[in-house]
């Protein structure tokens, strides 16, 4: 099974080919603990290489992966630490 992941490319898992959601990014803070997918209501998330990788066609982009991420790694379009998260008191982790 090859898996590789880059900007412009796509994540491939097997023969499947995972196009990731651009607007989602993920910095070197991420801890790899796997809550984001494990969280994801969609099955969208795949872990890579101890990052996450959005499958595009399953994301509906409910940013419960940004919030929920407890080392705040995921972002959306650029990472900018001053944004607030959201804990919804009905999402269990």
């Amino acid at each position: 099974m090859e898996m590789r992941h880059s900007e412009d490319a796509y994540l491939v898992t097997g023969n499947l080919k995972h196009f990731p959601t651009k607007p989602f990014v993920v910095t070197d803070h991420c801890i790899g603990c796997g809550l984001c997918q494990e969280i994801c209501p969609c099955g969208a998330i795949l872990i890579s290489g101890g990052k996450p990788a959005w499958v595009k066609s399953k994301c509906v982009r409910c940013l419960g992966c940004l919030h929920r991420c407890p080392a705040q790694a995921i972002h959306w379009k650029t990472p900018e630490e001053d944004r607030g998260r959201y804990y919804n008191p009905r999402v269990e982790s």
